[in-house]
């Protein structure tokens, strides 16, 4: 069994893990200029395409008023999101849409209140799983390493669900 935990957006990322809850790859959201580039992110879920592959997708929530991000950022995710769902979809792929409430609280519950999401993801990520991401992804941006690190932790939720 292969799980893909999947942060989308234009700064997301997908990271595939066997049920041993190893580490085999990761792709970060293909874009062209300010689109996403649909025909890559198809080669790269297809990468370890098998009748076994279960995805766990983050689902968006709606923006609320005086939310950071304009109009067209929210459109460009809402758009990146449909399109995984139907590749994903097309492909006949295992697909379970968590919200990112419902992860963070499993995969969170250990970090210290008032700290925002991303920085608890990676405090999770270095400090109890003790692994240094720059290691793992051989990226060096913490923009790019933000994104790889929560579709990390959704894979690692995914594990936990199928009961790994």
């Amino acid at each position: 069994m292969i799980i893909l935990g999947i942060d989308p957006g234009k700064k997301g990322a997908g990271v595939f893990l066997n049920e041993q809850g190893e580490y085999l790859s990761h792709f970060l959201m293909p874009m062209n200029k300010k689109e996403l580039d649909y025909n890559e992110l198809f080669h790269c879920i297809g990468t370890f395409y098998t009748n076994e592959i279960i995805v766990y997708l983050e689902s968006l929530t709606m923006p609320f008023p005086g939310s950071k991000g304009s109009k067209g950022t929210y459109l460009i995710q809402g758009q990146t999101w449909g399109i995984i769902r139907g590749l994903l979809y097309g492909r006949e792929v295992k697909t379970k849409v968590i919200h990112p409430k419902t992860w963070t609280s499993q995969i969170h519950k250990n970090q210290p209140k008032g700290v925002d999401s991303k920085d608890k993801s990676y405090r999770v990520f270095t400090q109890e799983l003790c692994l240094d991401p720059q290691k793992v992804f051989g990226e060096k941006s913490k923009c790019k390493i933000e994104g790889l690190i929560d579709a990390y932790l959704i894979a690692l939720y995914g594990l936990k669900m199928e009961g790994r």
